[in-house]
Order: structure tokens, then sequence, then C-alpha cells
């Protein structure tokens, strides 16, 4: 019963209506019932700073696993960015975990996650971002401004060209 009512509400907004990239080289896909933003591999940082921008104002939150990000357990890390809780329009809010752990909100510069997603995909690590059914944890505290300008210099730097 629980799946059925799931469902219902999955297929209210379908993720196709929700969001359409200006960019027509960026596709929507959808996987049992979660949108995901399809990337070519010929995407520049450019274009993802703009899908960045078109995120931001259609209010939806991201989310992608970064197999590069180290971490004591499996390998890599699950990131999540949303605009709630955020301190400005240059910044998003990130959480980020994997298997068991997890860290606070972090404010990170829009040109940090571009930088992320960026070297992801021309690496071949990463094709898509989700964009429906995203896990944000905006129950954590929000972590101080330097704590989240060493994590924001700590992932720019492990992403740099």
């Amino acid at each position: 019963m629980f799946y059925k009512i799931l469902q219902f509400f999955r297929s209210v907004k379908p993720p196709d209506k929700i969001f359409h990239s200006s960019n027509p080289a960026l596709k929507t896909a959808v996987t049992e019932g979660v949108a995901f933003v399809v990337f070519p591999e010929t995407i520049t940082r450019q274009e993802i700073s703009t899908l960045l921008e078109e995120l931001r104002g259609a209010a939806l939150e991201i989310a992608f696993h970064d197999t590069i990000h180290p971490t004591l357990s499996d390998p890599g890390a699950y990131f999540s960015y949303s605009t709630r809780k955020t301190i400005n329009n240059d910044h998003w809010s990130m959480t980020y975990g994997n298997h068991g752990w997890s860290g606070g909100i972090f404010h990170i510069r829009q040109e940090t996650l571009c930088q992320q997603i960026f070297n992801l995909v021309s690496k071949g690590k990463m094709d898509r971002i989700q964009i429906t059914e995203v896990c944000f944890f905006s129950g954590y505290a929000v972590e101080d401004s330097e704590k989240s300008k060493v994590k924001d210099n700590t992932i720019f730097q492990m992403h740099a060209p």
C-alpha cells in the first residue's frame, strides 16, 4: 500500500515537467521515479555553471556520488546540495556521507560545486546528477564559517584542473 501511495505522489509532478535546461545538450532522464540531469561528455565548466543557476532558480536540490573524495570506509562520498540554509546566492548548502558517517551542513561556493561536477564528468567518473528525491540532511547543524571555508577549499583543491 505504501508503495502505491509513494508512486502516486511521484506521478503527480512528472520530473520532466519540473526542470528543462536552456542547454539542449542536457537531457533529463527518469529512473524508478527519480529524475536526473544527464551530461554530455563534452560539457564545459560554463555550461555547468549555467545549469547550477537554473537549478537554483527552480529551487531544486542535487545529489551525486563523488568517487574521488577520500573516506575511511567505502570509496567516495555521497554529496547533496541545496539552497536551504544557504548564506547567499554564491553558495550552496552541502551535506555528505557514506555508509554510516556524515558531516554537518557546509556552505560551499558555487564555483567549487561547478569545479567538482566538471572534474568528475571530464574524468568519466560521473555522467549525471540527481534532481528529485534528494536526501539533504537539513536537520544537521550548520558548520561555522571557518569549517565551511576549509571544506570548500578541500573540495576545490581535490578537483582542481
